[in-house]
């Protein structure tokens, strides 16, 4: 029973975590990438792509996590 209410719960606050440092980290990248190679690049497309479906991963691990069905909220 406990595994159910807290397991949960720390999912969704690492992936949170995550989500904001590798937001943070990747702002960076990005622009050090596109200076490097250009903005048309397909090193920079590819980066940025990757970055996306990344965050998109995190983001679904949140919610996954918070609105899991059989959830008792007050």
């Amino acid at each position: 029973m406990l595994t159910h209410s807290i397991l949960p719960a720390i999912l969704a606050a690492l992936s949170l975590w995550l989500l904001v440092h590798f937001d943070r980290l990747n702002r960076g990248n990005i622009d050090h990438i596109r200076g490097q190679h250009g903005a048309h690049s397909p090193v920079y497309a590819w980066f940025e792509k990757t970055c996306g479906s990344a965050r998109f991963a995190l983001t679904a691990i949140g919610w996954i996590a918070f609105n899991r069905p059989g959830i008792q909220r007050p």
